[in-house]
């Protein structure tokens, strides 16, 4: 699929909304923040925000200054005045990761840029590549393109969108593409030592504690092939720490060299817990995830439970080695 006509849809309106999703990453935050950048060095009016708090640690974004966490995306439109406006949803497969429904006005236009496979195509412009490593990718690769000049603090909003969502170039979702559009971006400034300390030193001393919990919790089934943890919402508090503490937790509770699939278990609100899921082919994550109403990638992808982290887990430990051994039994 052709990437949006960019220019065309920047001439058109004032005023835009840029969307981040729920519990966001690297991916939604580092195109969020770009794409806020050149929209405003374009003289436009941006409001970018989300349904959480970003974290702590992205807060050398560009526009990390300019991110609000919003209660009611209505206010948000309503800010803007009843001219039509512009809806950026950067990294969503549905809308519904950042809010219940779009407040759109007449004459508002919704553009929908993600790398899901299971994408909705929600929007009224909708450019979705599952080939894609990471959003940022797709956006750096259409700003490469139209010849849009990008700053370094740009140009490592969506190096930091592209690494993070395929750590560190270490995922097979990683192409020879990925590697061209990073290093286009290396040529504009990044500075990747000072990354290197930004996002893999940053822990305080809580979140290693939290992290300290889930790890000994990890438990397996299937002789290794399921790891699984889980943390409660006593666990975040003891520790002093909130929901984005986790990311990345998942991914070292999935070193262990036998497993197919590796979950971690959280609490989201009230009786409801959130679930990470990562798998090694031939196991497909977003198959699983579908299976309890959730999305995502092949390897990574994720859903929602009704019931505690702790009973979440336990429940995961002897469904999906089931599902393990059909996929593998069937090397589909």
């Amino acid at each position: 699929m052709t990437p949006i006509p960019f220019f065309d849809l920047v001439e058109k309106f004032q005023r835009w909304i840029v969307v981040s999703h729920e519990k966001p990453d690297g991916d939604t935050l580092g195109c969020g923040s770009a794409v806020s950048s050149v929209l405003r060095s374009m003289g436009k009016k941006v409001i970018w925000c989300g349904p959480s708090d970003m974290p702590q640690i992205y807060s050398f974004f560009s526009s990390s200054g300019e991110y609000i966490r919003f209660s009611d995306p209505r206010d948000v439109r309503s800010s803007l005045g009843d001219d039509p406006v512009g809806w950026f949803f950067l990294d969503l497969s549905d809308f519904t990761r950042a809010m219940e429904y779009i407040p759109r006005l007449s004459g508002d236009v919704v553009v929908n840029v993600d790398h899901h496979g299971d994408n909705t195509f929600f929007g009224d412009y909708n450019w979705v590549d599952p080939s894609a490593a990471a959003v940022g990718e797709m956006v750096a690769r259409m700003f490469r393109d139209l010849d849009i000049p990008l700053s370094g603090s740009v140009a490592t909003d969506l190096y930091v969108a592209i690494a993070t969502d395929t750590g560190f170039f270490r995922f097979s979702s990683v192409t020879p593409v990925t590697f061209d559009v990073a290093g286009f971006l290396l040529s504009r400034g990044v500075d990747v030592a000072f990354l290197d300390d930004a996002l893999n030193r940053s822990m305080d001393e809580g979140i290693l504690h939290l992290w300290g919990k889930a790890l000994c919790r990890v438990a397996s089934s299937g002789d290794g092939l399921v790891v699984v943890s889980w943390l409660d919402e006593d666990d975040f508090r003891q520790c002093g720490c909130g929901p984005a503490s986790t990311e990345g937790l998942v991914n070292l509770i999935f070193s262990t060299p036998k497993s197919m699939v590796g979950a971690m278990v959280s609490r989201d609100c009230g009786d409801v817990s959130r679930v990470s899921l990562r798998t090694r082919r031939p196991v497909n994550a977003r198959e699983i995830a579908a299976l309890f109403g959730g999305g995502g990638h092949e390897r990574a992808a994720g859903f929602r439970l009704n019931m505690s982290p702790e009973e979440g887990a336990r429940m995961l430990l002897g469904e999906l080695v089931s599902h393990v051994l059909q996929w593998i039994s069937s090397d589909r």
